[in-house]
């Protein structure tokens, strides 16, 4: 076990969870100090995942991730989204139009975009055209809430 899997451990005492490390088969990829921590989910469909190893994390949670290194800092605001996703403070938004997709995490109206899905460097604030095509273009949207039955705040982003 690392340091970051045992501040995850710890913070997560409360909840449900299951470990996974390289002693089971299926997870032999993993390094020695690599640990899966999942988060189980009784409300919805989706667990939360976080990946520890002895200088990073990754936070995956639906299509979204994000990585910390182990500076305070970082597993200070490691533990933050993790608190906002739990406690429906926060939630993934998902841009579907064949064959392109966009993910974001949303929490306090602001949306924090996959690297990955965000190639064309869409901002939400500017990117009027960008939602008006994909509504004309019949895309889809999705937000995954931790508890959809009881979100705390209501999903902002609409398309046109």
């Amino acid at each position: 076990m690392n340091q970051i899997s045992e501040s995850m451990r710890e913070f997560l005492k409360d909840e449900e969870l299951e470990i996974f490390d390289n002693r089971q088969h299926q997870f032999s990829q993993l390094a020695n100090d690599e640990e899966i921590i999942v988060v189980i989910n009784l409300y919805g469909e989706e667990n939360l995942y976080i990946q520890t190893g002895a200088e990073s994390a990754v936070l995956a949670f639906g299509q979204w991730r994000d990585e910390y290194d182990n500076s305070s800092e970082d597993i200070a605001r490691l533990k933050a989204d993790i608190s906002h996703i739990l406690n429906n403070e926060s939630y993934v938004w998902t841009i579907i139009n064949a064959p392109s997709f966009l993910v974001g995490y949303v929490y306090d109206h602001k949306v924090q975009y996959l690297p990955c899905t965000n190639l064309f460097d869409w901002d939400y604030s500017e990117s009027k055209e960008f939602f008006t095509q994909i509504a004309e273009e019949e895309g889809q949207q999705s937000f995954l809430f931790w508890d959809p039955h009881h979100p705390q705040l209501e999903p902002s982003l609409f398309l046109m």
